[in-house]
């Protein structure tokens, strides 16, 4: 086997070529090709492809140091804006409907794992999934460090739910919509819509003054998730639990800032960086992808998922119709959980449902805060 272009120990033309990539892919989630080619899928595609060929190494120490660093830094930069208090006063009844969901899920789940034979991964997909049906691909990849999840594995997953997910969005957006679902649910499309409050988009609970411009807000931000990150890490470490540092630090980077709102107010570019900080880790991944072993592990991941989504939306209709429930709320409840906030919020807008879209954001950020602690309390209680 010849040695790469770029070969391990080269740690600045790697994360050179690893943050043009991340670059390439949002670029392309602005284009007319994002239906076609979703970030998660590309930043997988690129590596992988780059590592195959020849060009980057499959295998590096600076792929550790990236999970080390990354995974945690993102998780405290991603969650600083997920308000506690604001989720509870302003999800109204799409809150309780969330949870519905999530049971619905987890009941999937459960039925697909005890259904289908994925071998010694039964545990791995199960959690991959807990993550993906609670919160979104952040929790995927702050599962998979957690749990120290084989990468080849971890990326057929990811490949496996890229087929799935995107199709039960879809049937979703159609379902909503349906006049004969409306009966079976006994309540019409859209028949919330006259008792919704008006609701005003807010985007931090202290608004007392303008976060800094960058590149302040964006270095206070750096100084936050890294700070976060090392005091939380020592902590773990000194008391011998250092592989439940990413748990700990979901813990902490929700209370900081609901405890101490101020600092919402002293960073700018958090959730860009989190972003940046989350596809580093999913290309450090998808390098040490090995193709030829991945086709048949992605099958049967897909199998898993179309299995525990159709339990899923079994239980949801039940759930929906017991509670004489509008389709618009039901689905875009379920959707908080399936596709995270920014899918739920948009089709929320398709449907004309603008009285929804600041409760769709919300759940879905209140299963992005759950999403780590189930999936990693799923796979040590399947494994």
């Amino acid at each position: 086997m010849t040695d790469p272009l770029i070969p391990a120990g080269e740690i600045y033309p790697i994360i050179w070529v690893f943050l043009a990539i991340i670059a390439l892919t949002l670029a392309l989630e602005r284009s007319r090709l994002k239906k076609y080619l979703p970030g998660p899928v590309t930043v997988i595609i690129i590596p992988c492809a780059l590592a195959n060929l020849g060009i980057i190494p499959s295998a590096a120490p600076e792929y550790d140091a990236i999970y080390q660093f990354s995974v945690p830094v993102g998780v405290a930069l991603l969650l600083l804006r997920a308000d506690i208090g604001e989720i509870i006063r302003r999800s109204g009844g799409m809150l309780g409907l969330f949870f519905v969901g999530l049971l619905a899920s987890y009941i999937g789940i459960s039925v697909a794992f005890m259904s289908i034979d994925v071998g010694a991964h039964g545990a791995d997909v199960a959690a991959v999934l807990v993550a993906y049906l609670t919160g979104s691909t952040v929790n995927v990849v702050a599962t998979a460090q957690a749990v120290r999840m084989d990468p080849t594995f971890l990326t057929a997953a990811i490949a496996g739910c890229a087929f799935v997910l995107p199709a039960y969005l879809g049937a979703a957006t159609y379902l909503m919509r349906s006049e004969a679902l409306g009966r079976f649910l006994r309540a019409a499309p859209g028949s919330s819509l006259n008792a919704a409050e008006e609701t005003v988009v807010v985007e931090a609970s202290v608004k007392d003054r303008s976060p800094p411009r960058p590149p302040m807000g964006m270095l206070m931000a750096l100084l936050y998730g890294i700070g976060i990150f090392i005091a939380v890490d020592s902590v773990m470490r000194a008391v011998g639990l250092g592989h439940l540092t990413i748990l700990a630090i979901t813990v902490v980077a929700i209370a900081v800032p609901n405890v101490f709102k101020s600092i919402r107010c002293l960073v700018s570019g958090d959730r860009e960086l989190g972003l940046v900080l989350m596809f580093l880790f999913v290309c450090a991944i998808a390098a040490q992808i090995d193709l030829f072993s991945m086709g048949a592990q992605a099958l049967r991941v897909a199998l898993f998922a179309t299995l525990a989504l159709t339990v899923h939306l079994i239980v949801l209709l039940i759930g929906g119709r017991i509670l004489r429930t509008d389709p618009h709320q039901l689905f875009l409840a379920s959707l908080c959980g399936v596709g995270g906030p920014p899918s739920a919020a948009a089709v929320a807008a398709a449907q004309g449902r603008e009285d929804l879209v600041m409760p769709s954001i919300l759940c879905g950020l209140a299963g992005i805060m759950l999403g780590n602690f189930a999936a990693v309390a799923s796979f040590h209680l399947l494994s």
